[in-house]
């Protein structure tokens, strides 16, 4: 990729969309998760280059500040001020992206939206101001940007307690293809009961599977995992601990789970390195008897990985409908 001619915003997204064609060549299904940045806050690109680099270029769209809640910013951008002309560059990033992948791409805007940790959560916009939020960014990208490739999923936190509460910031069945959400283990570490959790997650679930039911769409569990909570030194987030977990088969009781329900999928959510932030454990060394070292919850990992249950990319690849 030539940086120099293209600008290195635009060469992000070439390389993100090569990334994406190779991890769907693999048999993997992918998704785009936009922690959206506060576009009240955002800033210009002083480096920009008239009539070289694509529009979207003029912002700093690096810095995170989805979880920066003030400023109104649904509001400004339903009423049409400047944030809503720095949301649709933002969209217009999300297009390029997309229109450079053949395959389909799982779209989650606005997630966890029950919560009020980010600038579209229910503490900072009314149900219907959401609602049209929603259905702002999908008419955006389908009917004006012609993306065609991107299906898009409907992701609250696990907040709703039932298929009612669930539908109150529900966008309508013309702009969503999928729903789920997101729910993390923190009752395990917190009180070392490990059947609290899955309890709560099949319940979940439940909810989940009834609004599918009743709109009629697919759903899956968009984001899950196991996390130590405060964090371990050093760690960014909330995420798996390096020792003292204290249910070394998570992932197959999370299987159980997801298996008896009609989930597409369930999402871990990211591995950003050992000494930072991660949720499926990870390999130290491969011995010479082929066995794998590494993380304490691996062996638990691997149970769930050979569980006839699970598919992985390199079972997807062969799957045909």
């Amino acid at each position: 990729i030539d940086i120099e001619r293209l600008g290195i915003k635009h060469a992000d997204v070439l390389a993100a969309a090569k990334l994406t064609r190779i991890a769907q060549e693999l048999g993997c299904i992918v998704t785009l998760s936009a922690h959206m940045p506060n576009f009240v806050f955002t800033k210009p690109n002083v480096l920009f280059r008239e009539g070289i680099e694509p529009e979207y270029a003029r912002y700093d769209f690096k810095e995170y500040t989805p979880n920066r809640c003030e400023g109104g910013t649904v509001q400004e951008i339903l009423q049409g001020g400047k944030a809503r002309k720095v949301m649709l560059a933002y969209l217009d990033l999300v297009a390029e992206y997309a229109q450079l992948v053949e395959g389909p791409i799982l779209f989650r805007p606005l997630h966890e939206n029950t919560g009020g940790w980010f600038w579209w959560g229910d503490t900072h916009c009314t149900p219907e101001e959401f609602r049209e939020l929603y259905r702002t960014i999908v008419r955006y990208l389908r009917d004006e940007k012609k993306v065609h490739n991107l299906l898009y999923a409907y992701s609250p936190g696990s907040e709703p307690r039932s298929v009612e509460e669930f539908d109150e910031r529900y966008p309508g069945d013309e702009w969503v293809d999928l729903l789920g959400f997101d729910m993390y283990d923190r009752d395990t570490d917190t009180t070392g009961d490990p059947g609290i959790f899955p309890a709560k997650f099949a319940e979940q679930i439940r909810i989940t599977q009834g609004a599918a039911d009743r709109h009629g769409k697919l759903f899956a569990v968009t984001e899950t995992g196991l996390v130590g909570d405060p964090p371990d030194e050093g760690c960014n987030a909330t995420a798996v601990r390096l020792t003292g977990n204290k249910n070394h088969r998570w992932y197959l009781d999370i299987l159980e789970e997801v298996a008896q329900s009609r989930a597409s999928y369930f999402l871990l959510w990211a591995n950003f390195g050992k000494k930072r932030t991660f949720y499926a454990p990870f390999v130290e060394e491969k011995c010479a008897d082929g066995a794998l070292y590494g993380h304490e919850l691996l062996d638990g990992f691997i149970a769930y990985y050979n569980d006839p249950r699970s598919i992985f990319s390199e079972q997807q690849k062969e799957v045909r409908f």
